[in-house]
C-alpha cells in the first residue's frame, strides 16, 4: 500500500522542527545591594528603607523590605546591570 503525500510531508516537517534545543542558563545571580546614609535618597525613610533604581525603565521605587524588592526584580526579570538596590544604613 502506498503512503499518502500528506503523511510524507508531515514526516519531513517533523524532521525539520524537532531538533534538540539548548538549555538556557537557569542559574540566577544573587541580588546585590549597598547601604547608603544619604537622607535625600530616602524621603520615606522609616517605613520604606529600601530604594531600587530601575535603569531599564528609568524608574525609582521604594520598598518596605528586601523581599518586596526581590519580588519586583523577579517579576520584571531584571539583571544586576538593570537595577541598583540600596538599603538605608
Amino acid at each position: 500500500m502506498a503512503r499518502s503525500k500528506t503523511q510524507d510531508s508531515l514526516a519531513k516537517n517533523l524532521a525539520k522542527t524537532t531538533k534538540p534545543t539548548k538549555r538556557k542558563n537557569t542559574k540566577k545571580e544573587p541580588i546585590k545591594f549597598t547601604k547608603r546614609k544619604d537622607p535625600k535618597l530616602f524621603p520615606h525613610a522609616p517605613t520604606f528603607s529600601w530604594r531600587l533604581e530601575d535603569r531599564k525603565d528609568n524608574k525609582t521605587a521604594w520598598f518596605q523590605c528586601f523581599f518586596h524588592a526581590e519580588k519586583y526584580i523577579n517579576r520584571y526579570n531584571l539583571q544586576p546591570k538593570d537595577y541598583k538596590l540600596m538599603e538605608k544604613a
